[in-house]
């Protein structure tokens, strides 16, 4: 979670002492992770020069701090002073784990999948103009989306929800079928061709590499504060260097750091956020030949769980190795799944007694380990309704044999059995629909209400993947703003959804080599541009070739030797579920809506209106924590008076 107030840059001057009376100038000002900054991008026209953070216990935060000179550097480092107390705390504070990444950048060429509204590449340059209703069917042959996707003429979009002649992943609204009654997107454009933000490269012991003559380069800066840590307000500072053919320049950079006496759950708390984010155990194809599979595991599930999206997989066909659900625990996973048990049509004769032989050894294993309340079996992924007697053959027999253990899947229905032998229901947070207000329920609002007062035990979580594509609704992609990323999450609170599935963090790691070199993100030159291809989806063509969902199913890259990398977009979305967190402190109305709605709705109050204003979000999230404290500090007033 970011918390930065934005941006004046301020060019400080150092002198170097070395033999020639040379002037260097570094210009540097933060900026939140929420704010995509492109390498050869301007300064902003107001910035800011000091690092401020707040954060809970047990959090990370997030920041970059975007340098820019008109000489090359190299070996550009950080080094992070103890924080100091306020108060009459410790003077020296050090358990703040400091650590940063350098920004580096993917080449993304303009998708068929989706469009876009706004230009985050260069925000100077404007989207082509408007067209009229008129020009945009009598530019689209008929049979195809507005927004240049190829055309599907079998109509099996959207588990049959689209017209035939329409395409995978467009809006009914946006296909040109008689351009009678359509409302094709005007301002939608292809997305802009050329380099964005995304993964963050490790940096050597030496420092950031280089940084060439006037190339913007964030480093990112994350903070993380553990559990035991003394809430308080503290002031500290970072250092940043570099090297220079006249020498070394430096420039401090101030830090205002607030740990809050609020504590984050933990990953697998009862009230804790719950996640389903896929990530395929097979890494064998991007480590050193004979690496341990166990190995590779270590590598990832901390990693992924650090981020607050411990490891998982939806699609397992089988059962994964004891020793990994065992790693899987560790990391604090909250559900791990057993299998994909589902089929939809006819189900192959004894495919049933094979599921429920399959599960047998593997319950009474977890039940020995302790973790049989962790377990859950995955099915019937994006299935039509019309399959529902498959759900209840497959899904009703497992819950008759194993009643102790869930039943998930993602169903975009429009109706819902209450008897559905269900637990854990995903829809897509788009099919949600819109509303004027949040305090107007949709129609699949009062579906989710009747669902979850059905029966004991059932949830209700969201989902996202390629869709929604159309550019008005949040999305991930890396073209996208960044924000975007993080206000799912507030969404999620404003209407106390409290789980969240993706159906994969990194699809690439299956895709070579066949779709792609089975090689580690590279630097280019020795600089932040990278040579990994960020179209992850769908096919060889679409990601050799352009054409391709950039960044669709993927949060993370490989690094050296098959270790993991992050991106800005993970980041995101893990200062998006710690948000989450905080918000469900406050609670929620007997309507499932957030306590925190009248804040929530100041910057988001459904999927296509939201604000994708940094510094309003985190003021917003400050209050939150102001209402909190207001109301611990009630209670313990409270208790005073009564005791």
């Amino acid at each position: 979670m970011t918390t930065i107030l934005l941006v004046v840059v301020v060019a400080f001057t150092i002198c170097s002492a070395h033999a020639f009376n040379f002037e260097e100038k570094v210009s540097f000002w933060i900026a939140p992770i929420t704010t995509k900054v492109m390498h050869d991008g301007k300064t902003p026209a107001t910035t800011t020069t000091e690092i401020d953070i707040a954060g809970m216990l047990g959090e990370c935060e997030r920041v970059q701090i975007v340098t820019s000179a008109a000489f090359a550097r190299t070996n550009t480092k950080l080094t992070f002073a103890p924080l100091q107390s306020d108060s009459d705390l410790p003077n020296s504070y050090e358990d703040v784990t400091w650590s940063y990444k350098q920004q580096g950048y993917v080449y993304a060429k303009p998708s068929t999948h989706y469009s876009c509204i706004k230009n985050i590449l260069n925000p100077n340059i404007p989207p082509p103009p408007p067209k009229n209703q008129s020009q945009i069917c009598a530019d689209t042959p008929r049979g195809q989306c507005t927004t240049g996707c190829p055309a599907n003429p079998k109509g099996e979009c959207g588990g049959g929800k689209a017209p035939p002649g329409s395409c995978n992943m467009c809006e009914c609204n946006h296909m040109n079928t008689t351009c009678n009654n359509n409302k094709p997107c005007a301002e939608c454009h292809p997305c802009l061709e050329g380099w964005y933000p995304d993964p963050l490269l490790d940096v050597p012991s030496s420092g950031i590499p280089l940084i060439p003559a006037d190339f913007v380069q964030p480093i990112y800066v994350e903070a993380c504060i553990p559990y035991s840590a003394m809430p308080g307000n503290y002031t500290g500072t970072v250092t940043l260097e570099s090297t220079t053919s006249s020498g070394t320049v430096t420039n401090t950079i101030d830090i205002n750091f607030e740990i809050w006496n609020i504590s984050i759950p933990k990953l697998n708390d009862t009230n804790a956020f719950n996640t389903a984010f896929r990530f395929g155990s097979d890494m064998s194809a991007w480590y050193p030949v004979g690496t341990a599979p166990l190995q590779m595991w270590q590598d990832w599930m901390p990693f992924l769980a650090r981020h607050r999206v411990p490891a998982d997989d939806i699609y397992l066909e089988s059962p994964r190795p004891t020793a990994e659900y065992v790693e899987l625990a560790s990391t604090g996973a909250k559900w791990m799944n057993m299998m994909d048990a589902g089929k939809k049509g006819t189900i192959p004769p004894g495919y049933v007694d094979d599921v429920i032989k399959t599960l047998t050894p593997l319950v009474q294993n977890m039940t020995e380990l302790g973790f049989i309340d962790k377990m859950y079996v995955y099915g019937f992924d994006e299935m039509p309704e019309t399959f529902n007697a498959s759900v209840y053959e497959i899904f009703g027999t497992i819950k008759k044999a194993f009643p102790q253990i869930k039943t998930m899947a993602v169903l975009d229905w429009q109706t819902f059995p209450a008897d559905l032998p269900l637990d854990i229901w995903v829809d897509e947070y788009a099919d949600y629909g819109l509303s004027n207000s949040y305090l107007q329920p949709t129609d699949k609002e009062k579906l989710r209400q009747n669902w979850l007062s059905s029966g004991k035990g059932h949830q209700f979580w969201w989902y996202w993947c390629i869709g929604p594509s159309d550019p008005h609704w949040m999305n991930t992609f890396i073209e996208r703003p960044g924000i975007e990323a993080r206000l799912l999450y507030w969404l999620t609170a404003l209407h106390t959804v409290n789980g969240m599935l993706y159906y994969d963090v990194a699809i690439w790691s299956n895709q070579c080599p066949k779709e792609r070199p089975c090689e580690p993100v590279g630097r280019i030159n020795g600089t932040a541009l990278t040579n990994f291809i960020p179209a992850t989806w769908n096919g060889a063509d679409n990601v050799t070739g352009g054409g391709g969902a950039n960044g669709d199913g993927s949060f993370t890259y490989p690094g050296e030797g098959g270790k993991p990398l992050g991106s800005i977009r993970l980041s995101n979305i893990a200062d998006g579920i710690e948000d989450w967190e905080l918000f469900n402190k406050l609670g929620a109305t007997t309507g499932a809506i957030s306590n925190a709605a009248d804040l929530i709705a100041q910057i988001v109050t459904n999927g296509t209106n939201f604000n994708d204003n940094p510094l309003l979000l985190e003021n917003l999230r400050r209050q939150v924590k102001i209402c909190k404290t207001k109301n611990l500090d009630f209670i313990l007033f409270f208790l005073q008076m009564v005791f």
